[in-house]
């Protein structure tokens, strides 16, 4: 899979780790979109450390997300 838009999900920061573990696990992912969702602090810095050792994803979109807010419930 190259291309996956999640935007508009309802994504948590239980999902955000899920995500993470895709990115993290993917040799494909090129695109990810997730605009939109419930992703927090917690679930954005899991993604983040994900991104980091992905050879593969260019385009990552996490706006209209609470990325430097608390934990979600």
């Amino acid at each position: 899979m190259e291309f996956l838009n999640v935007s508009r999900c309802e994504i948590s920061d239980f999902g955000a780790r899920n995500l993470a573990r895709l990115i993290f696990n993917s040799s494909c992912l090129r695109y990810l979109f997730m605009s939109y969702n419930r992703v927090m602090g917690r679930g954005s810095a899991e993604i983040a450390r994900a991104i980091k050792v992905s050879e593969t994803l260019q385009v990552f979109d996490i706006s209209y997300n609470s990325v430097g807010g608390g934990r979600s419930k």
